[in-house]
């Protein structure tokens, strides 16, 4: 018998929202979605549609070209952010629910804060530490900066335990925006950040109520660069070794 890995694993995707009318996910239910800003459930920005599509999007109009790294996985959404700015307050509180009350496998979080310090002690990086110990492991961005230079990993990616992700180009190489870590073994960004993954140019699902660029003319779907689009894809893997 074929194993179907990452459908007793579940994914929680922390970003700004999802489209819950797109075809990636049909299979999400309405207690899996939770919005955290007072906003309402629409995802304007269109970020989150389009990285929870990477991490576990399962769009059927496309002929699997786009299907995301773990479409098996139960999917859970919090909106924690809308507009340029989240404030902590949601996504410590979506981090919180994706934790004790969905029992989360695996939390991406393609977010993260370039002026706070990143040594390790910041809220946001003990609650990534916190959701470790209680078994949910939190895949964070390293963050963009162009160009970036060492020691410049954003916060939570700086967390002991979180798995910071950079992004790399279709040739492999290193993507100039994708923040770095420290060579100084003392620092919390030694050995930062411990996976790449594909972050340029990076086609997902588009949310309808964004602005965002189509691709090919097909409204469903966009392109996107930014160690954002990296993070879901490092998570949907952790689902689906999780899984196994």
């Amino acid at each position: 018998m074929t194993r179907r890995y990452g459908q007793d694993a579940t994914l929680a995707v922390l970003d700004t929202g999802v489209d819950v009318t797109h075809p990636a996910f049909t299979r999400l239910h309405p207690g899996d979605y939770r919005d955290f800003t007072g906003t309402g459930e629409e995802d304007i920005e269109g970020h989150g549609t389009h990285v929870a599509s990477i991490a576990a999007g399962d769009d059927p109009t496309a002929g699997g070209a786009y299907a995301g790294i773990a479409p098996l996985s139960r999917l859970v959404v919090g909106k924690v952010v809308a507009g340029e700015a989240g404030l902590l307050e949601n996504i410590l509180n979506g981090m919180a629910w994706a934790v004790f009350e969905k029992r989360a496998d695996v939390i991406s979080l393609s977010l993260g804060d370039c002026e706070t310090p990143a040594n390790g002690s910041s809220v946001w990086s003990l609650a990534c530490d916190e959701a470790f110990r209680l078994g949910t492991l939190v895949c964070v961005a390293a963050g963009n900066l162009e160009p970036a230079y060492p020691e410049s990993l954003f916060v939570p990616a700086d967390s002991r335990t979180a798995v910071a992700v950079g992004a790399i180009d279709p040739n492999c190489h290193l993507a100039p925006f994708s923040a770095k870590g420290s060579e100084r073994p003392e620092s919390p960004m030694y050995g930062k950040p411990e996976c790449v993954a594909p972050g340029v140019g990076v086609v997902g699902a588009r949310s309808a109520a964004s602005s965002m660029m189509q691709v090919g003319g097909n409204p469903l779907h966009t392109a996107l660069s930014g160690t954002s689009m990296a993070t879901p894809a490092v998570a949907g893997c952790m689902v689906l070794l999780k899984s196994a």
